[in-house]
């Protein structure tokens, strides 16, 4: 897909073999070709979309306060560098990894707290969250930024 991330020949391996098989269904009738192509295309442009998205961002060379202490955040915590590069390198899905839950842990409460800083989008209720969260004051059940699960007696 790009020189960046090298996900271009993986995806190119794996889509000319998904491609074979829709052929194969499409022209040994288990189902009519054009709607074996169109599916094929349908999954393909589905799974391929976050790395899109990603690589756009990526090519803009313009990253967002949330990259930026996201990367920042990584520092001195190997298995955190490794799911990082995990995710750059394909190995775990994207849209994983910048799932909003995922990135919150690894922000923390006071990363959180510098994003709202950063961000003028981030006003009202969210501010004052963030500010919650940081102080850990008070603890929310369940919160993956507080870190305790639903049932501590801290909520």
């Amino acid at each position: 897909m790009d020189s960046i991330s090298a996900q271009g020949i993986s995806h190119a391996f794996r889509d000319a073999e998904l491609l074979a098989d829709a052929i194969v269904a499409g022209l040994g009738g288990a189902r009519p070709l054009r709607a074996a192509l169109a599916e094929h295309w349908r999954h393909r442009d589905q799974a391929i979309r976050p790395r899109y998205d990603f690589t756009v961002r990526l090519a803009g060379f313009a990253p967002r306060p949330a990259g930026r202490l996201l990367l920042a955040s990584l520092a001195g915590r190997p298995a955190e560098i490794d799911q990082f590069l995990g995710a750059f390198a394909g190995l775990v899905p994207i849209e994983e990894y910048l799932a909003p839950g995922n990135v919150l842990r690894i922000l923390g409460g006071a990363g959180l707290l510098r994003l709202a800083q950063a961000t003028e989008s981030l006003v009202g209720y969210a501010r004052s969250s963030a500010i919650r969260h940081a102080r850990h004051v008070p603890v929310h059940r369940g919160c993956p930024l507080c870190q305790r699960p639903a049932g501590t007696g801290d909520e």
